[in-house]
C-alpha cells in the first residue's frame, strides 16, 4: 500500500514539472506548480518533502502570496510543534483555499478550531480567508480572538489593521500598526501597511514618513518604493513618483503591477510613448493582466487613435466581460470614428452591466445627438442628471440638444444649472453667449465670451463671437479690437473665421474713416 501511495506521488510530481516544462499545468505559474506539489506531500503527511516544495516556491517568487504560513506550518510540523492530524487539516484547508473552494476551507478551519479553541494559526487562516470573501466583522472577530490569546502577536495587528482599513475605520487601522510597531520598531510591514492608511486618510505627508521608515529598515524591499510613488502622484509630484516606481522594478523586475502605476504617471505628465511602453511590458509580463489593456486603450483614445484603442478594449471584455468601463470608452473610440450605431449598443450594455454608471447614459445622450435623436438624447442626459444632480456635462449636453429642438428656455435653464455647478466650466458660457448673441441680446453676449475665454484662454471661437458681437452692436473701434485678438488665437482649421475676420477688419476701418474717426 505504502508503495503505490509513493508511485503515485512520483508520478503526480513527473506529471507537474513536465507540464511545467512545456507551459501547462493549468496555467499555474512555476511557484504555483511547486506550492501545488508541495500540499500534495503535506496533506499526506510528508512534511519535509512539502516543505522542499515550498522552498523552490519561495526561491521562484518570495512574494507568492500563500507561502509563508505554509512555510511556517510545515517547519512546526517536522518540529512537531504541531500534531499531525492537526497539520493535516490546515494543509487540506490552505489546499481548498488555493483551489478557490473557499467554504469548504472554511469548514475545514472550523473543524480545527472545534478541537482546539487557542489555535492561533487557524484563526489567522480562517481570519484571511473570511477577509478575502469579504466577511468582514467575521474576519476582526477571528484576529481578535488571536490577539486575546496571544496579545503579542504581531501578525493578528497587522491583519486586523489591513480589514479595519478597507472598512474604512482609518483611526482603528492605525491604531493596530501602532501597535505592531510598538512590539517590533523595526517591523517593516508595520510601516507599510500605516503608510497606505494614512495614504487612504489623505495624510500623505504622513504616508511618506512611514514608507520612508520602510526604507531605512530594509532597502531591498520594493513595495514601500512602490507605495511611496503612489503618495507622491496623489500629491502631484510626478518625478519623485515615477522615480520610485523605477526603484520598485529594478528591485522586481518582473512585476507587472509596477509597471503599470508608472505608465499611469508617465500619462500624468504627457509621456504617452514611454506610458505605452510600460503598459506593453506589463502585458508581456502579465498576458492576461485587464487593466494593463484598459489604460493602454485609454492613452491610445486620448492621442487620436481609435482603432487602436478598440483593439485593446475588445481584449479587456475577452478578458473581463463585464469590465463596464472597456464598454463606455469603446462607445467613444467607435464615436470618434463616426461608428454611432456601435458607440450606442456599447454605451448600453455598459449602463446594463453598472446601471449606476452616469457617465454611460451622458456619453449615451451624445452618441444620439450625433444621430439627430435629439429626444432620445435628452432621455438619456435627464437619466444621467437622475443619478447625478451636480453633473454639469450632462446639463451642458441636455442643453445643447434643446438648441437642436429650438428650445431656448429650456436651453438657458440647462447652462445656468451647469454654471451654477461648475462656474469655470468655459463651454456652458460660449453655449449662453451664442443664444445670448441670436437673441441680440449683446451686452450679456459679451459677458459670456468674456467668461469663456477667462475658462479656455485658447478657445479662438470665443475671441470670434466676442468680435462679432462687438460688431453687431456697432462699437467699431472694440470689434477691430476683438477681431485682430481672435487672429492671434486662431488656429488653423479656422480658416473660413480668419477670412471673415480679415474681412470685417477691412470694412470697419473703411466705415471708421469715412465717418471722420
Amino acid at each position: 500500500m505504502k508503495m503505490k501511495k509513493a508511485l503515485l506521488l512520483v508520478f503526480i510530481q513527473f506529471f507537474i514539472l513536465y507540464s511545467l516544462l512545456i507551459g501547462k499545468c493549468f496555467s499555474l505559474t512555476i511557484e504555483e506548480g511547486f506550492y501545488s506539489q508541495g500540499l500534495t506531500y503535506a496533506v499526506s503527511g510528508q512534511f519535509r518533502e512539502a516543505k522542499q516544495e515550498f522552498d523552490k516556491a519561495f526561491q521562484a517568487n518570495p512574494y507568492f502570496i500563500y507561502i509563508q504560513p505554509s512555510l511556517k506550518l510545515a517547519q512546526d510540523a517536522i518540529e512537531r510543534k504541531v500534531d499531525k492530524k492537526t497539520a493535516i487539516g490546515m494543509f487540506r484547508a490552505y489546499k481548498l483555499v488555493f483551489e478557490g473552494r473557499k467554504k469548504q476551507a472554511l469548514v475545514e478551519f472550523s473543524k480545527i478550531l472545534f478541537k482546539d479553541q487557542r489555535y492561533i494559526d487557524a484563526y489567522m487562516g480562517r481570519g484571511n480567508l473570511y477577509s478575502s470573501m469579504g466577511r468582514l466583522n467575521r474576519a476582526i472577530e477571528d484576529f481578535t480572538k488571536v490577539i486575546e490569546t496571544q496579545p503579542s502577536f504581531i501578525d493578528a495587528y497587522i491583519n486586523r489593521g489591513l480589514v479595519y482599513d478597507r472598512q474604512g475605520k482609518f483611526d482603528d487601522a492605525i491604531a493596530d500598526f501602532n501597535k505592531a510597531i510598538e512590539i517590533n520598531p523595526n517591523y517593516y510591514d508595520a510601516y507599510v501597511n500605516r503608510g497606505i492608511t494614512n495614504r487612504h486618510k489623505g495624510s500623505l505627508n504622513d504616508a511618506i514618513y512611514d514608507f520612508n521608515s520602510a526604507i531605512d529598515i530594509n532597502p531591498s524591499h520594493y513595495d514601500a518604493y512602490e507605495n511611496r510613488g503612489v503618495a507622491y502622484r496623489e500629491k502631484e509630484d510626478i518625478g519623485k513618483a515615477i522615480l520610485d516606481f523605477t526603484r520598485a522594478i529594478e528591485l522586481r523586475p518582473q512585476y507587472a503591477k509596477a509597471y503599470l502605476k508608472r505608465g499611469n504617471t508617465r500619462v500624468l505628465k504627457g509621456q504617452y510613448t514611454e506610458a505605452i511602453r510600460d503598459y506593453e511590458l506589463a502585458i508581456e509580463l502579465a498576458p492576461d493582466f485587464d487593466e494593463a489593456y484598459f489604460n493602454r486603450g485609454t492613452t491610445y483614445l486620448s492621442q487620436g487613435k481609435s482603432a487602436e484603442a478598440i483593439v485593446d478594449f475588445d481584449k479587456v471584455i475577452e478578458l473581463s466581460p463585464n469590465y463596464y468601463e472597456a464598454y463606455n470608452n469603446r462607445g467613444i473610440a467607435h464615436r470618434y470614428m463616426g461608428d454611432h450605431d456601435s458607440a450606442i449598443a456599447d454605451f448600453q450594455k455598459t449602463a446594463q452591466i453598472n446601471p449606476k454608471y452616469f457617465e454611460a447614459y451622458n456619453n449615451l445622450g451624445v452618441a444620439y445627438r450625433y444621430k439627430g435623436d435629439f429626444e432620445s438624447a435628452i432621455a438619456s442626459f435627464t437619466k444621467a442628471i437622475q443619478l447625478r444632480p451636480q453633473y454639469a456635462k450632462a446639463y451642458l449636453n441636455r442643453g445643447n440638444s434643446f438648441v437642436n429642438q429650438d428650445k431656448i428656455e429650456e436651453a438657458l435653464q440647462d447652462y445656468n444649472k451647469a454654471i451654477e455647478i461648475d462656474p469655470k466650466m468655459g463651454d456652458v458660457y460660449f453655449n449662453r453667449g451664442t443664444i445670448y448673441l441670436n437673441l441680440d441680446k449683446f451686452d450679456l453676449a459679451i459677458l459670456d465670451f468674456d467668461r469663456a475665454i477667462r475658462s479656455q484662454p485658447d478657445y479662438s471661437p470665443a475671441y470670434f463671437n466676442k468680435a462679432f458681437s462687438y460688431d453687431k452692436v456697432g462699437f467699431i473701434d472694440d470689434a477691430i479690437q476683438a477681431y485682430q485678438v481672435f487672429l492671434q488665437h486662431a488656429k488653423p482649421e479656422d480658416r473660413e473665421y480668419i477670412a471673415r475676420a480679415n474681412d470685417r477688419i477691412k470694412k470697419l476701418k473703411k466705415i471708421r474713416k469715412s465717418d471722420g474717426f
